[in-house]
Protein backbone atom coordinates (compact mmCIF):
# COMPACT_ATOMS: atom_id res chain seq x y z
CA UNK A 1 0.00 0.00 0.00
CA UNK A 2 2.86 2.88 0.77
CA UNK A 3 4.34 1.52 -2.97
CA UNK A 4 0.64 2.77 -4.44
CA UNK A 5 0.70 5.96 -2.11
CA UNK A 6 4.78 6.98 -2.89
CA UNK A 7 3.82 6.49 -6.98
CA UNK A 8 1.21 8.75 -6.62
CA UNK A 9 3.00 11.11 -4.89
CA UNK A 10 5.14 11.14 -7.47
CA UNK A 11 2.59 11.28 -10.35
CA UNK A 12 0.15 13.42 -8.94
CA UNK A 13 0.63 17.47 -8.84
CA UNK A 14 1.46 18.77 -5.10
CA UNK A 15 -1.99 19.39 -3.55
CA UNK A 16 -4.36 16.30 -5.39
CA UNK A 17 -4.98 14.73 -2.80
CA UNK A 18 -6.64 17.82 -0.88
CA UNK A 19 -8.40 18.47 -3.72
CA UNK A 20 -9.88 15.12 -4.70
CA UNK A 21 -10.89 14.63 -0.74
CA UNK A 22 -12.82 17.95 -0.82
CA UNK A 23 -14.30 16.52 -4.18
CA UNK A 24 -15.13 13.74 -2.38
CA UNK A 25 -16.76 15.15 1.11
CA UNK A 26 -18.85 17.60 -1.71
CA UNK A 27 -20.24 14.76 -3.30
CA UNK A 28 -21.19 12.59 -0.27
CA UNK A 29 -23.00 16.02 0.87
CA UNK A 30 -24.91 16.33 -2.39
CA UNK A 31 -25.62 12.74 -2.42
CA UNK A 32 -27.13 13.38 1.56
CA UNK A 33 -28.56 16.09 1.34
CA UNK A 34 -30.74 14.67 -2.08
CA UNK A 35 -31.54 11.65 -0.11
CA UNK A 36 -32.64 13.31 3.14
CA UNK A 37 -34.54 16.20 0.47
CA UNK A 38 -36.18 13.14 -0.84
CA UNK A 39 -37.82 11.99 2.25
CA UNK A 40 -38.49 15.15 3.25
CA UNK A 41 -40.53 16.64 0.46
CA UNK A 42 -41.82 13.06 -1.24
CA UNK A 43 -41.86 11.97 -4.16
CA UNK A 44 -44.26 14.30 -5.80
CA UNK A 45 -41.92 17.32 -4.92
CA UNK A 46 -38.91 15.83 -5.04
CA UNK A 47 -38.72 16.22 -9.05
CA UNK A 48 -38.53 19.84 -8.87
CA UNK A 49 -35.96 20.01 -5.81
CA UNK A 50 -33.39 17.99 -7.53
CA UNK A 51 -34.45 19.87 -10.47
CA UNK A 52 -33.22 23.39 -8.82
CA UNK A 53 -30.13 21.13 -7.80
CA UNK A 54 -29.05 20.04 -11.11
CA UNK A 55 -29.64 23.19 -13.25
CA UNK A 56 -28.29 25.37 -10.00
CA UNK A 57 -24.92 23.45 -9.99
CA UNK A 58 -24.49 22.80 -13.58
CA UNK A 59 -25.28 27.10 -14.09
CA UNK A 60 -23.01 28.23 -11.64
CA UNK A 61 -20.17 25.72 -11.91
CA UNK A 62 -20.03 26.38 -15.60
CA UNK A 63 -20.45 30.30 -15.50
CA UNK A 64 -18.07 30.45 -12.23
CA UNK A 65 -15.30 28.15 -12.37
CA UNK A 66 -13.59 29.51 -15.07
CA UNK A 67 -13.58 32.89 -12.87
CA UNK A 68 -12.04 31.09 -9.87
CA UNK A 69 -9.71 29.38 -11.85
CA UNK A 70 -8.38 32.34 -13.38
CA UNK A 71 -8.50 33.80 -9.91
CA UNK A 72 -6.20 31.35 -9.00
CA UNK A 73 -3.86 31.37 -11.45
CA UNK A 74 -3.53 35.74 -11.54
CA UNK A 75 -2.80 35.43 -7.57
CA UNK A 76 -0.05 32.64 -8.06
CA UNK A 77 1.47 34.52 -10.56
CA UNK A 78 1.29 38.24 -8.82
CA UNK A 79 2.23 36.07 -5.67
CA UNK A 80 5.74 34.57 -7.32
CA UNK A 81 6.16 38.17 -8.07
CA UNK A 82 5.67 39.15 -4.72
CA UNK A 83 2.88 41.24 -5.82
CA UNK A 84 -0.41 41.68 -3.47
CA UNK A 85 -3.76 40.30 -4.98
CA UNK A 86 -5.84 42.57 -4.19
CA UNK A 87 -6.20 43.93 -7.70
CA UNK A 88 -7.00 40.56 -9.12
CA UNK A 89 -9.55 39.84 -6.29
CA UNK A 90 -11.26 43.23 -7.15
CA UNK A 91 -11.54 42.62 -10.94
CA UNK A 92 -12.85 38.57 -10.08
CA UNK A 93 -15.58 39.73 -7.43
CA UNK A 94 -16.56 42.40 -10.39
CA UNK A 95 -16.69 39.75 -13.19
CA UNK A 96 -18.62 37.67 -10.79
CA UNK A 97 -21.44 40.16 -9.97
CA UNK A 98 -21.75 41.19 -13.49
CA UNK A 99 -22.17 37.32 -14.52
CA UNK A 100 -24.51 36.72 -11.65
CA UNK A 101 -26.92 39.49 -12.25
CA UNK A 102 -26.70 38.08 -16.43
CA UNK A 103 -28.03 35.10 -15.32
CA UNK A 104 -30.57 36.79 -12.65
CA UNK A 105 -32.12 38.34 -15.61
CA UNK A 106 -31.99 35.49 -17.58
CA UNK A 107 -33.77 33.56 -14.99
CA UNK A 108 -36.54 36.25 -14.21
CA UNK A 109 -36.91 36.65 -18.35
CA UNK A 110 -37.59 32.74 -18.16
CA UNK A 111 -39.13 32.57 -14.86
CA UNK A 112 -42.77 31.44 -16.67
CA UNK A 113 -41.27 28.15 -18.33
CA UNK A 114 -39.06 27.78 -15.12
CA UNK A 115 -41.51 27.63 -13.02
CA UNK A 116 -44.14 26.05 -15.06
CA UNK A 117 -41.81 22.87 -16.86
CA UNK A 118 -38.83 22.91 -14.28
CA UNK A 119 -39.78 23.54 -10.98
CA UNK A 120 -43.38 22.04 -11.31
CA UNK A 121 -45.06 25.39 -10.52
CA UNK A 122 -43.52 26.08 -7.33
CA UNK A 123 -42.14 30.25 -7.49
CA UNK A 124 -40.23 29.91 -4.75
CA UNK A 125 -37.33 27.32 -6.64
CA UNK A 126 -36.79 29.80 -8.82
CA UNK A 127 -36.02 32.37 -6.15
CA UNK A 128 -33.67 29.37 -4.55
CA UNK A 129 -32.38 29.37 -8.13
CA UNK A 130 -31.11 32.96 -8.28
CA UNK A 131 -29.58 32.44 -4.86
CA UNK A 132 -27.82 29.67 -5.64
CA UNK A 133 -26.77 31.40 -8.38
CA UNK A 134 -25.74 34.74 -6.11
CA UNK A 135 -24.27 32.39 -3.24
CA UNK A 136 -21.83 30.47 -5.61
CA UNK A 137 -20.59 34.14 -7.25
Amino acid sequence: MTRIVALLQRILPRGSGAVGGWLLVSGLGAYGFLTVAAKAVGTDNYGALSALWGLGFLVSTGCFLPVEQELSRALSDRNARGLGGAPVVHKAAAAAAVVAATLSVIALAASVPLVDDVFDGQTLLLVGLVLMVWSYA
